[in-house]
Protein backbone atom coordinates (compact mmCIF):
# COMPACT_ATOMS: atom_id res chain seq x y z
CA UNK A 1 0.00 0.00 0.00
CA UNK A 2 1.46 3.34 -1.02
CA UNK A 3 0.31 5.54 1.82
CA UNK A 4 2.14 8.50 0.30
CA UNK A 5 -0.36 8.54 -2.58
CA UNK A 6 -3.47 9.11 -0.45
CA UNK A 7 -3.34 10.89 2.86
CA UNK A 8 -5.55 9.11 5.35
CA UNK A 9 -6.96 10.57 8.51
CA UNK A 10 -9.00 9.50 11.48
CA UNK A 11 -10.93 12.70 12.01
CA UNK A 12 -11.10 15.73 9.79
CA UNK A 13 -12.60 19.14 10.02
CA UNK A 14 -14.78 19.50 6.94
CA UNK A 15 -16.04 22.93 5.92
CA UNK A 16 -19.22 22.79 3.86
CA UNK A 17 -20.74 25.69 1.93
CA UNK A 18 -23.34 26.57 -0.67
CA UNK A 19 -22.26 30.03 -1.80
CA UNK A 20 -19.03 31.89 -2.56
CA UNK A 21 -17.99 35.41 -1.62
CA UNK A 22 -14.88 37.55 -1.10
CA UNK A 23 -12.35 37.84 1.73
CA UNK A 24 -8.99 39.58 2.06
CA UNK A 25 -5.77 37.61 1.34
CA UNK A 26 -4.38 35.54 4.22
CA UNK A 27 -0.83 35.84 5.55
CA UNK A 28 1.59 33.33 7.03
CA UNK A 29 2.13 33.44 10.77
CA UNK A 30 4.40 36.30 11.74
CA UNK A 31 4.99 34.68 15.11
CA UNK A 32 7.37 32.11 13.57
CA UNK A 33 9.37 34.38 11.30
CA UNK A 34 8.84 36.82 8.45
CA UNK A 35 7.07 36.33 5.12
CA UNK A 36 8.94 35.88 1.86
CA UNK A 37 5.91 35.15 -0.34
CA UNK A 38 2.19 34.73 0.26
CA UNK A 39 -0.85 33.93 -1.88
CA UNK A 40 -4.54 33.27 -1.25
CA UNK A 41 -7.28 31.55 -3.27
CA UNK A 42 -10.94 32.11 -2.47
CA UNK A 43 -12.84 28.88 -1.73
CA UNK A 44 -16.18 30.17 -0.53
CA UNK A 45 -17.74 32.91 1.56
CA UNK A 46 -15.37 33.77 4.39
CA UNK A 47 -13.06 30.88 3.47
CA UNK A 48 -9.77 30.87 1.55
CA UNK A 49 -6.81 28.59 0.96
CA UNK A 50 -3.57 30.38 1.80
CA UNK A 51 -0.05 29.33 0.92
CA UNK A 52 3.27 30.99 1.50
CA UNK A 53 6.95 30.81 2.26
CA UNK A 54 8.59 32.44 5.24
CA UNK A 55 11.98 32.50 6.91
CA UNK A 56 12.05 30.94 10.36
CA UNK A 57 13.92 33.28 12.67
CA UNK A 58 13.99 30.57 15.33
CA UNK A 59 15.60 27.82 13.20
CA UNK A 60 17.17 29.98 10.47
CA UNK A 61 15.68 28.06 7.57
CA UNK A 62 13.02 28.32 4.87
CA UNK A 63 9.50 27.11 5.70
CA UNK A 64 6.45 26.59 3.48
CA UNK A 65 2.88 26.22 4.61
CA UNK A 66 -0.66 25.75 3.32
CA UNK A 67 -3.65 26.48 5.52
CA UNK A 68 -7.32 27.39 5.47
CA UNK A 69 -8.44 30.80 6.74
CA UNK A 70 -12.05 30.78 7.92
CA UNK A 71 -14.36 33.44 9.37
CA UNK A 72 -17.69 32.27 10.86
CA UNK A 73 -20.64 33.16 8.66
CA UNK A 74 -24.12 31.94 7.77
CA UNK A 75 -23.04 30.13 4.58
CA UNK A 76 -20.03 28.11 5.74
CA UNK A 77 -20.11 25.80 8.76
CA UNK A 78 -17.31 23.65 10.22
CA UNK A 79 -18.16 19.97 10.76
CA UNK A 80 -16.25 17.12 12.39
CA UNK A 81 -16.28 13.99 10.23
CA UNK A 82 -14.90 10.52 10.94
CA UNK A 83 -15.47 6.92 9.95
CA UNK A 84 -18.19 4.64 11.26
CA UNK A 85 -15.62 3.05 13.60
CA UNK A 86 -12.82 4.53 15.71
CA UNK A 87 -10.26 2.37 13.91
CA UNK A 88 -11.60 3.11 10.43
CA UNK A 89 -9.26 5.18 8.28
CA UNK A 90 -11.00 7.33 5.68
CA UNK A 91 -9.50 9.29 2.82
CA UNK A 92 -10.25 12.97 2.52
CA UNK A 93 -11.93 12.24 -0.81
CA UNK A 94 -14.27 9.62 0.65
CA UNK A 95 -15.11 11.84 3.63
CA UNK A 96 -16.08 14.60 1.19
CA UNK A 97 -18.22 12.17 -0.85
CA UNK A 98 -20.04 11.11 2.32
CA UNK A 99 -20.83 14.70 3.33
CA UNK A 100 -21.90 15.69 -0.18
CA UNK A 101 -24.26 12.70 -0.25
CA UNK A 102 -25.99 14.42 2.67
CA UNK A 103 -26.58 17.51 0.53
CA UNK A 104 -23.54 19.52 1.68
CA UNK A 105 -20.90 21.11 -0.51
CA UNK A 106 -17.40 20.55 0.87
CA UNK A 107 -15.01 23.40 0.18
CA UNK A 108 -12.05 22.41 2.39
CA UNK A 109 -10.83 19.63 4.65
CA UNK A 110 -7.99 19.49 7.16
CA UNK A 111 -6.66 16.76 9.42
CA UNK A 112 -8.29 17.04 12.82
CA UNK A 113 -5.82 14.92 14.82
CA UNK A 114 -2.69 12.80 14.67
CA UNK A 115 -3.23 9.05 14.90
CA UNK A 116 -1.23 5.92 15.62
CA UNK A 117 -0.05 4.48 12.31
CA UNK A 118 -0.18 0.92 13.72
CA UNK A 119 -3.82 1.03 14.82
CA UNK A 120 -5.41 4.14 13.28
CA UNK A 121 -6.84 5.46 16.56
CA UNK A 122 -6.78 9.27 17.04
CA UNK A 123 -4.30 10.29 19.73
CA UNK A 124 -6.71 12.73 21.33
CA UNK A 125 -10.48 12.70 21.77
CA UNK A 126 -13.19 12.94 19.11
CA UNK A 127 -16.83 14.04 19.37
CA UNK A 128 -19.27 14.17 16.46
CA UNK A 129 -22.92 15.14 16.49
CA UNK A 130 -22.80 15.69 20.24
CA UNK A 131 -21.68 12.11 20.95
CA UNK A 132 -18.26 11.14 22.30
CA UNK A 133 -16.54 8.72 19.91
CA UNK A 134 -13.30 8.18 21.81
CA UNK A 135 -11.40 9.72 24.72
CA UNK A 136 -7.75 9.65 25.74
CA UNK A 137 -6.85 9.96 29.41
CA UNK A 138 -3.57 11.70 28.57
CA UNK A 139 -3.55 15.49 28.24
CA UNK A 140 -4.21 16.55 24.65
CA UNK A 141 -5.55 19.92 23.55
CA UNK A 142 -8.56 19.96 21.27
CA UNK A 143 -10.51 22.22 18.92
CA UNK A 144 -14.28 22.53 19.13
CA UNK A 145 -16.94 24.55 17.33
CA UNK A 146 -19.76 26.66 18.70
CA UNK A 147 -23.21 26.79 17.06
CA UNK A 148 -22.28 29.96 15.17
CA UNK A 149 -19.18 28.29 13.70
CA UNK A 150 -16.63 29.98 15.98
CA UNK A 151 -13.76 27.76 17.12
CA UNK A 152 -12.51 27.18 20.68
CA UNK A 153 -9.15 25.70 21.64
CA UNK A 154 -7.76 24.21 24.83
CA UNK A 155 -7.67 21.22 27.14
CA UNK A 156 -11.22 19.77 27.32
CA UNK A 157 -10.34 18.15 30.68
CA UNK A 158 -12.55 15.15 29.98
CA UNK A 159 -12.99 12.60 32.74
CA UNK A 160 -15.11 9.48 33.03
CA UNK A 161 -16.22 7.38 35.98
CA UNK A 162 -18.07 4.09 36.35
CA UNK A 163 -20.03 2.96 39.38
CA UNK A 164 -21.52 -0.48 40.10
CA UNK A 165 -25.00 -0.69 41.63
CA UNK A 166 -24.88 2.94 42.68
CA UNK A 167 -21.63 2.50 44.61
CA UNK A 168 -18.61 4.77 44.70
CA UNK A 169 -17.30 5.54 41.23
CA UNK A 170 -13.88 4.60 39.90
CA UNK A 171 -12.09 6.33 37.01
CA UNK A 172 -11.98 5.14 33.40
CA UNK A 173 -8.67 6.08 31.79
CA UNK A 174 -9.69 5.95 28.13
CA UNK A 175 -12.63 5.18 25.89
CA UNK A 176 -12.24 3.37 22.53
CA UNK A 177 -8.43 3.45 22.66
CA UNK A 178 -5.84 0.67 22.43
CA UNK A 179 -5.52 -0.77 25.93
CA UNK A 180 -2.16 -0.63 27.70
CA UNK A 181 -1.38 -2.38 30.96
CA UNK A 182 -0.76 -0.13 33.93
CA UNK A 183 -2.90 2.77 32.68
CA UNK A 184 -6.13 1.72 34.34
CA UNK A 185 -9.59 0.87 33.02
CA UNK A 186 -10.43 1.14 29.31
CA UNK A 187 -14.02 1.30 28.09
CA UNK A 188 -15.17 0.14 24.64
CA UNK A 189 -18.39 0.10 22.64
CA UNK A 190 -19.41 -1.45 19.32
CA UNK A 191 -18.02 1.51 17.34
CA UNK A 192 -14.39 0.78 18.23
CA UNK A 193 -13.96 -1.56 15.25
CA UNK A 194 -16.01 -3.70 12.88
CA UNK A 195 -15.14 -6.96 14.69
CA UNK A 196 -16.40 -6.18 18.18
CA UNK A 197 -13.01 -6.81 19.85
CA UNK A 198 -10.59 -4.77 21.97
CA UNK A 199 -7.66 -5.64 19.65
CA UNK A 200 -5.11 -5.93 22.45
CA UNK A 201 -2.63 -8.54 23.61
CA UNK A 202 -2.04 -6.70 26.88
CA UNK A 203 -2.97 -8.71 30.01
CA UNK A 204 -6.21 -7.69 31.63
CA UNK A 205 -9.74 -8.67 32.61
CA UNK A 206 -12.59 -8.07 30.15
CA UNK A 207 -16.05 -7.26 31.54
CA UNK A 208 -19.08 -7.15 29.24
CA UNK A 209 -21.60 -4.41 30.10
CA UNK A 210 -25.04 -3.52 28.75
CA UNK A 211 -26.29 0.00 28.16
CA UNK A 212 -29.56 0.64 30.00
CA UNK A 213 -30.16 4.18 28.68
CA UNK A 214 -28.47 7.28 27.31
CA UNK A 215 -25.38 7.93 25.22
CA UNK A 216 -21.95 9.35 26.01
Amino acid sequence: MKINRIRRFAAAVMIAALLTGTIPPARASEALGHDLAAASALLSEGTSLASGAFWSDTYSDLRRENYVVYSPNSRVKPLVSCGAYTRELVTVENAAYSLEAQGLRVVAGINGDYYGTQHGVPLGSVMTGGELRNMNGDVYNAVGFLPDGAAVFGDPMLSMQVSVNGGEGFPVFAYNHIRQSGYGIFLYDSRFNDRGTTETNEPGVDVLCSVESGVL
